[in-house]
C-alpha cells in the first residue's frame, strides 16, 4: 500500500518545482480536457489540483462555471492560489478520498491523481453518488507500464532494503473499467503510451523527485550512492541503449 504520508511530504517538497518538471502532468491535462463531453456546466469538482495546471485548462473552457479543486498538499494548494486568480474557482486543502462532498456536481475530473488513492473503489463510489443525473465522471490515471524501464533495472540490483516502483500496483486499463461500470454508465477508458528521454539517470530521477512520484518508489526517500547510481545507469543503457521512461496513461470517463 502507498504511504500516503509519504505521498503528501513528497508533493510538498516539490510544490514550487512542480510545474518545470511537470511534462507528462501536462501533457495528460491537455488530452483529458478534450475527453470532457460537454461546455454545460455549472458545479464542477476538481480531485488532487496539485499546483494548478489542470485548473487553469478548466477555468479556459469553463469560464462560467464554479469550480472547487481540492488537494491533499497545503503547499500544492498555496501555489495553486498564486498561479490561478479567478472569482469562480475555490481551492481547498483536503483529502479527497476522506473530505465531506455534498450533491449535486455536473461534472468531477481529475488529473493524474486517482492512482495514488487508497482505494479507487470506494473514490468512485463516493463520487457517482454526488453526481447529478446525467453528469460525467472524467479524469486521467497512470497505469502499470509506467517507469516500466526503471522497474525492470531496480528488479537486478541487490540493496540492503528493496528498491521498487509502484506504479506496478497501478490499476490497469480492464480494472478502471470493471470499477467505473459498478457505479456509472457510458464507460470510456482510453490508453495512451508514451516515452520521455533523459540525458543521464539522474535527471530522470530528478523529474521523478519534483513530480512527487517518489512516493510512490520503496527505497527512494535515501540518498543512493555514487556506486548505485552507477550501477544503476549501467544496467539500464544495457538494456535500453538510452535513459527513457515509459508513461501509460488511461483517459477515462463514465456519466451517472
Amino acid at each position: 500500500m502507498l504511504d500516503k504520508t509519504i505521498i503528501i511530504r513528497n508533493f510538498s517538497k516539490s510544490a514550487y518545482l512542480y510545474d518545470e518538471y511537470a511534462n507528462i502532468q501536462r501533457f495528460a491535462a491537455n488530452r483529458l480536457i478534450e475527453e470532457i463531453p460537454s461546455d454545460d456546466f455549472k458545479q464542477i469538482l476538481e480531485i488532487g489540483c496539485g499546483t494548478g495546471i489542470y485548473t487553469r485548462l478548466l477555468k479556459t473552457r469553463f469560464g462560467d462555471s464554479h469550480i472547487r479543486a481540492i488537494d491533499i498538499s497545503e503547499m500544492m494548494i498555496r501555489v495553486a492560489r498564486e498561479n490561478t486568480r479567478a472569482e469562480n474557482v475555490e481551492f481547498e486543502i483536503g483529502d479527497a478520498e476522506e473530505i465531506g462532498l455534498e450533491e449535486g456536481y455536473d461534472l468531477i475530473t481529475s488529473n493524474s491523481a486517482i492512482q495514488w488513492f487508497e482505494s479507487i473503489e470506494n473514490a468512485l463510489r463516493k463520487y457517482s453518488s454526488i453526481l447529478n443525473k446525467g453528469a460525467w465522471l472524467v479524469f486521467s490515471s497512470f497505469g502499470p507500464l509506467t517507469f516500466i524501464e526503471l522497474a525492470t533495472v531496480l528488479k537486478n540490483i541487490r540493496t540492503d532494503r528493496d528498491l521498487f516502483v509502484a506504479s506496478g500496483n497501478f490499476p490497469d486499463k480492464r480494472e478502471i473499467e470493471r470499477l467505473l461500470s459498478k457505479f456509472l454508465n457510458k464507460v470510456s477508458v482510453k490508453e495512451i503510451v508514451t516515452q520521455e528521454e533523459y540525458p543521464s539517470l539522474k535527471d530522470l530521477l530528478k523529474s521523478i523527485k519534483h513530480t512527487g512520484v517518489r512516493g510512490g518508489m520503496a527505497g527512494c526517500d535515501y540518498i543512493w550512492s555514487q556506486g548505485l547510481l552507477e550501477a544503476i545507469e549501467d544496467i539500464y543503457m544495457n538494456n535500453n541503449g538510452r535513459i527513457t521512461a515509459t508513461y501509460q496513461i488511461f483517459l477515462c470517463k463514465a456519466a451517472r
